[in-house]
């Protein structure tokens, strides 16, 4: 069992199945004599929801401000966004009517009571173990109170920090009763007859889950002594006196148990940014938006991708993490937003302090801002971004991208630079030969200009090449570290590990400016092999395709001006096998019919010749190759300026797999070049 699988039940009064919980408050308080301290639970559970009685159903419940409360507009709004906190993360609707006798619930202020609650009409509890509840029946019984007079409870408004955002806390904790939903754990504010004294709640703590850093339905503050403080998951919790404003990580599997996932809302179908220039729609938009809740203590769900987690405007070091059911310390506190079971967060920006920033697992976009700090990739394909000041920047696993200026790159360090990360200097146009590398005591310092980054990993059996390519505003460079090929030898097959396509794509990428030039550099092969050239434009269109050397064995010219390719236009190479021995020197009219993006072989064609079906073409793009399997292995030359792609003229399924059946170099123009 989930180790906080018990606190949902305890909560929801349901267990994993839907069924009625053996152990919950719901049972604790239906066990005679109660309240039972030690606790002990009954066979039957105070336990109900509306709408139907099947857990996970959805569920429109009416509510009604008693006339004679006086409600002002502002503590009508606070009960409305308190309502709509809880149907943004559950299928559960709250409509207001002006005709108590249509309400399912009514608003009521108790003026002298020093108190705020929940009280229901009576009904029929559920034994343990069934698979229905009882509907909660509409009655003028069904009422959440409050006495707003109580400075616990009041005022009520659009000041999220008065009282240190307690009353509006109340609020979410009262409206998770009228939903159905328990407290934490078997204790109630009320008097123990059998001990003559109050529960001490302390003593009564359900599990380590039971805080409202886990649940606003407990009573227990995270960094208050209690029977389980020994064990707790996460440590160190620290609101400043301020007091959690939305449903945490637990409530919120609880009462989707009870109602099932929202189908609509302002936290649905994501696209939404939480923190600073935040972006969620209705009455709740206030509790996430770091602008109007500036000590927040927050949970974020969200049911779409697309997101943002954005604390620049907190100038005090952060520690982010989008990692779901973890928690980030912002403005000053510690462990005061949640990310839910499954949300998806892919971006997080820092402020103006030392932040530490945690990617998820998917594909995340990390921005550091000013200050020194640490940026930690995940499993996916990352792009991290360190700012002005030292940054310290681990991609994690993934294809990874470090993309800023030249001038927030000086002074960084780079942990685990590889083949799958690619350094992205924009705005600066970069050659080979300004790329200084220093080696020293297992650490290399790359030198760019006046930034200089450190760099921690692997660089042996290789080196780093330069793409730079666009112009004014899209200007850029891309440093990537390449392995060199490996040695070639007629009949001896490659590893399969260093069967790698093309290693640097980008670098046969133009830009309409960068001129490509390809020489052969060998051709050890039983076929007289043809080699040719042609385009892909970013719709997967193939055009402008030409022949290089019509018989790799006597090429001729052996060096050849692939010209300017327009920006985003890619080239991709083909080889025909035995081509010469089959069709002689081929008029150069040749094109390919089909669509690179489709995946599916391309089928080739002469102007003056018609279609070729005899022949046998393989491509630098494994997308078009049969099977999909990669027919070259590439690598860098010596020096980092030249990349050289190394033909298999045999499917690699049957063949020697020797790769030096044919064998190019590309280099391009771009190599002098330094513009920042």
């Amino acid at each position: 069992m989930l180790p906080y699988e018990s606190e949902v039940a305890a909560i929801s009064g349901l267990d994993d199945t839907g069924r009625v919980a053996r152990e919950s408050y719901g049972t604790w308080r239906d066990f005679v004599p109660y309240p039972a301290e030690p606790a002990q639970y009954g066979n039957t559970g105070d336990i109900f929801k509306w709408g139907d009685s099947r857990p996970g159903t959805g569920a429109t419940i009416s509510y009604w401000f008693n006339t004679g409360s006086g409600w002002t507009s502002d503590e009508q709004g606070a009960f409305r966004a308190t309502m709509e906190l809880w149907s943004a993360v559950a299928n559960v609707t709250m409509v207001e009517t002006l005709d108590p006798t249509l309400a399912d619930f009514r608003i009521t202020r108790t003026p002298g009571s020093g108190s705020a609650d929940w009280n229901n009409t009576g009904f029929d509890h559920p034994t343990v173990g069934s698979d229905t509840l009882p509907v909660l029946p509409r009655s003028s019984d069904n009422r959440v109170f409050i006495d707003t007079n109580d400075p616990s409870f009041g005022p009520l408004g659009p000041d999220l920090g008065a009282g240190g955002g307690y009353p509006l806390s109340t609020l979410v904790h009262e409206f998770g009763h009228m939903l159905g939903l328990g407290h934490g754990g078997p204790y109630d504010a009320v008097l123990n007859p059998a001990t003559g004294k109050n529960v001490d709640d302390a003593q009564q703590q359900f599990s380590p889950y039971d805080t409202k850093l886990w649940t606003i339905m407990s009573y227990l503050q995270p960094d208050a002594p209690a029977a389980h403080s020994s064990s707790y998951p996460v440590t160190g919790t620290n609101w400043g006196g301020y007091s959690p404003l939305t449903p945490m990580i637990l409530d919120i599997l609880a009462i989707q148990r009870v109602y099932g996932l929202p189908t609509s809302g302002p936290l649905v179908g994501g696209g939404h940014t939480f923190g600073f220039n935040a972006n969620i729609g209705g009455s709740i938009g206030q509790f996430y938006n770091f602008n109007i809740n500036k000590h927040p203590v927050v949970t974020i769900w969200d049911s779409g991708t697309g997101n943002t987690l954005d604390l620049s405007g907190f100038s005090q070091g952060a520690v982010i993490s989008l990692i779901p059911v973890t928690f980030s310390s912002a403005g000053g506190l510690k462990n005061n937003i949640a990310v839910a079971f499954h949300t998806i967060i892919e971006k997080a920006v820092g402020g103006d302090g030392n932040d530490i920033i945690w990617a998820s697992d998917a594909n995340s976009t990390l921005i550091g801002g000013a200050g020194n700090d640490t940026l930690m990739g995940g499993a996916g394909n990352d792009v991290l971004t360190g700012g002005a000041g030292a940054d310290v920047i681990n991609p994690g696993g993934g294809l990874n991208v470090l993309r800023d200026s030249l001038a927030n790159m000086n002074g960084d360090t780079v942990f685990n630079f590889g083949l799958s990360t690619t350094i992205d200097v924009t705005g600066s146009l970069i050659g080979r030969d300004h790329l200084q590398l220093v080696h020293f005591g297992g650490d290399t310092t790359l030198q760019m200009g006046s930034s200089s980054i450190l760099l921690e990993g692997d660089f042996i059996n290789g080196d780093f090449m330069a793409v730079a390519r666009g112009s004014g505003s899209q200007a850029h460079t891309e440093v990537t570290f390449e392995h060199f090929l490996p040695s070639l030898f007629e009949g001896v097959r490659v590893s399969t590990d260093a069967i790698n396509g093309i290693a640097n794509q980008p670098f046969l990428t133009g830009d309409g400016l960068v001129r490509f030039t390809v020489d052969l550099k060998a051709a050890v092969s039983t076929f007289s092999n043809t080699l040719g050239v042609y385009k892909v434009d970013a719709n997967g269109t193939v055009f402008d395709t030409h022949i290089l050397f019509s018989d790799t064995h006597n090429p001729g010219t052996a060096t050849v001006n692939l010209g300017t390719p327009a920006s985003g236009v890619t080239l991709g190479f083909f080889l025909i096998q035995d081509g010469f021995g089959m069709f002689g020197n081929l008029p150069d009219n040749l094109s390919f019919s089909g669509n690179y993006n489709a995946g599916l072989p391309l089928t080739l064609s002469s102007a003056t010749l018609g279609r070729l079906p005899g022949a046998t073409v393989f491509h630098s793009f494994s997308n078009v190759n049969p099977g999909h399997v990669d027919q070259v292995l590439s690598g860098v030359a010596p020096g980092g300026k030249e990349l050289l792609i190394g033909f298999e003229d045999l499917p690699t399924a049957t063949g020697d797999n020797d790769f030096q059946d044919v064998v190019i170099g590309v280099h391009t123009n771009h190599d002098g070049i330094f513009f920042v």
